[in-house]
């Protein structure tokens, strides 16, 4: 094989075949990374809805607990349960006792927590009460065609324990589906249960909502009938939850993933789903009560892999082009090489054996002509280099004189900007500290008091305000975005905006007043607007004490107060939106809590960067629930030692870790 047909060759040899084997490498990559990072999704989505899911069913069961041991509920029984007799209502009776206070606190009950229904049964199954009325009203749960519901067959445990159903079409409710919780009501008079319906609703509201899901992507539970527990997305004609009992032919769900989730394992894989579809298919069991239901979230594969793909279709056609484009320039390339090689070798032999004087000559205007130019120029230029280096010597050696000389220049520069520097943040530490409130405003409006403030840096973004708001006082803390000089210059910021709000805001309009400062933080930085280049704020908590100090009004923007009395501690949480933020609407409204001031109650507010802050051995946050378990141990201590004992806490917890965020506490009595 002579020269060109090799050079042929190993031309395209070495193109192609690295070409086919990072393409082939790239997309079975892609796919095994695509593959991974959504079934981490699904598992993502799966997990979360799961604990909404476990939450929903621990609340509901905790709203029936406390609403069955009420005085209130046992003297509702007992006063209904004169009102039906053999199934027949006496109306006069049941509207003088629901007209007194019990109907309106019930309705209001059910509309607040999101019930469809709330029942009172007497222990011989009478339906009492009822707040809709619906056909179930004066029915016997035991005895009467509601025995065979789920309602008459959990009722008799229900008398002893809480029992949550599982889901049903019930007629007397409009053939809606429904589940029934059922609490024992133990009073001194009437004993028997009290009964709450609850519709599909909430459970919808968690496993309808597909962020992040695509077009094909949905999460649906399936109970151990293999029937819908909500409804599905992508087949509502069939299952959703209601047409899924209705019809359960068509609404069964009986899949691989299903049948594993119900027998109590957790996994993903590729599956056919009830559509006959393939799918990326996460499932978990979710075990409620003494019921096991399956979660799958899910999404097409073709939807999943389309990037997929799209790659392989990219990568096909430029396989295509660059081997006919290999091949041409291959041979193309061979011709003109191959021509004057053995020319130009000849002469570079000689000159790679030493002769400095032989010359090279090709006669060519292209590379190779290039070459033999460069290769006479090379042997010129060996013999320049050997006088230079020389030369070089002697520079070098003067160079290396110098050099110290510079640094020691450079040194003194730099220690000088230091000093500068140092000195103007310092200074700004002066003037941070100078707008803080004095001393005498806490003496003349809170009985006791303690304040800790520790920026991290020289100056920081933590910042609070202590003012006279006419007769009354308002004390707040404030957690600017950032710290050291960022988070300073948002504090004065911050400041001038209160100043303005104050002077705007009637006295005691405590939430119109952080409504203000929300508006002109946003107005200041530019941030009001649909082209903000910043997205900066702060997380406030207010207090206003009203004239006469018995009363306490607090707002919290992603705050919030802690309550120290007797040893219980109280924790009052705000709104989940900060003020100043691009994203928070100009007219956002932040809730007033009001607070009953109680002699001996301790009133505590801090920002984030105690409870934040990584300890060195564990690496984890000291926490809230360590911070109010703190508070409850310096009751009784002076407001001086409690202080020193919050800030020697946090600062064993935090070790040899290092300090991540600015601190600020402030704690407090009403006078």
């Amino acid at each position: 094989m002579n020269i060109k047909a090799k050079l042929i060759l190993v031309l395209v040899v070495v193109s192609l075949v690295p070409l086919a084997v990072v393409g082939w490498y790239s997309l079975a990559a892609s796919r095994d990374s695509i593959t991974k990072e959504v079934f981490s999704h699904l598992v993502s989505v799966g997990d979360a809805k799961k604990a909404q899911i476990v939450r929903l069913f621990e609340k509901t069961r905790a709203d029936i607990r406390v609403l069955a041991e009420s005085s209130h509920i046992g003297a509702a029984l007992d006063a209904f349960s004169s009102v039906v007799r053999d199934g027949q209502v006496d109306r006069g009776q049941f509207d003088f006792f629901e007209s007194i206070e019990y109907g309106t606190s019930f309705r209001r009950f059910i509309e607040e927590y999101g019930y469809y229904d709330l029942m009172l049964v007497t222990e011989m199954g009478d339906i009492v009460y009822s707040t809709r009325r619906e056909a179930d009203f004066a029915q016997n749960v035991l005895t009467g065609p509601l025995k065979e519901s789920n309602l008459g067959r959990a009722f008799e445990r229900g008398l002893v324990e809480v029992v949550t159903t599982d889901l049903q079409i019930y007629e007397p409710s409009g053939n809606q589906v429904v589940a029934f919780l059922i609490a024992p009501i133990a009073s001194d008079g009437a004993s028997g249960a009290v009964v709450l319906k609850m519709t599909i609703g909430a459970i919808n509201e968690i496993m309808l909502e597909r962020s992040g899901m695509g077009e094909t992507g949905e999460a649906y539970l399936v109970g151990p009938d293999k029937l819908m527990r909500s409804d599905s997305y992508l087949d509502p004609d069939n299952r959703s939850v209601a047409k899924s009992f209705a019809n359960p032919a068509k609404g069964a769900v009986d899949t691989v993933a299903t049948r594993a989730a119900l027998a109590g394992e957790a996994g993903d894989r590729i599956i056919t789903d009830y559509r006959g579809e393939t799918v990326l298919s996460s499932y978990l069991p979710i075990k409620l009560g003494k019921t096991t239901i399956a979660l799958v979230a899910q999404i097409d594969r073709d939807e999943a892999f389309a990037s997929i793909t799209r790659l392989q279709q990219v990568v096909a056609v430029l396989a295509a082009t660059v081997t006919g484009l290999m091949l041409v320039s291959a041979f193309l390339l061979a011709n003109v090489i191959t021509r004057p090689i053995l020319s130009l070798t000849r002469s570079s032999i000689d000159i790679a054996g030493g002769d400095l004087d032989q010359e090279v000559t090709v006669a060519r205007n292209d590379e190779l002509g290039v070459l033999s130019e460069n290769f006479n120029k090379m042997r010129l230029s060996i013999r320049r280099k050997i006088d230079e280096i020389e030369e070089s010597r002697q520079a070098l050696r003067q160079a290396n004189e110098t050099l110290e000389e510079r640094v020691e220049e450079r040194t003194r520069e730099l220690a000088k900007t230091y000093h500068v520097i140092s000195q103007s943040i310092k200074y700004a530490g002066h003037i941070q500290r100078s707008v803080l409130p004095p001393e005498d405003i806490f003496r003349r409006t809170f009985a006791e008091h303690f304040v800790i403030w520790d920026p991290r840096d020289v100056v920081g973004g933590d910042i609070y305000w202590c003012r006279e708001w006419g007769n009354g006082a308002l004390l707040m803390l404030g957690d600017c975005t950032g710290h050291g000089v960022p988070g300073a210059f948002m504090t004065l910021i911050s400041t001038g905006a209160l100043d303005r709000a104050l002077v705007e805001c009637p006295v005691g309009e405590v939430g119109r007043l952080v409504q203000r400062m929300h508006q002109l933080v946003q107005q200041t930085l530019g941030q009001d607007g649909d082209h903000a280049e910043s997205d900066d704020g702060l997380e406030l908590g207010a207090c206003y004490v009203s004239p006469g100090g018995r009363a306490l009004t607090f707002i919290g923007a992603r705050f919030d107060i802690f309550v120290v009395s007797g040893d219980g501690v109280s924790r009052f949480k705000g709104d989940k939106k900060g003020i100043g933020y691009r994203e928070i609407p100009v007219d956002q409204k932040f809730r007033e809590i009001t607070i009953d001031v109680v002699d001996g109650s301790t009133f505590y507010m801090t920002t984030d960067g105690a409870v934040d802050q990584i300890s060195e051995d564990s690496q984890r946050s000291f926490g809230k629930r360590r911070f109010e378990t703190l508070l409850r141990d310096i009751q009784g201590k002076a407001m001086d030692e409690q202080r020193d004992t919050i800030r020697d806490a946090v600062t064993r917890h935090q070790g040899a870790a290092p300090r991540l965020d600015d601190i600020a506490v402030i704690g407090f009595k009403v006078a």
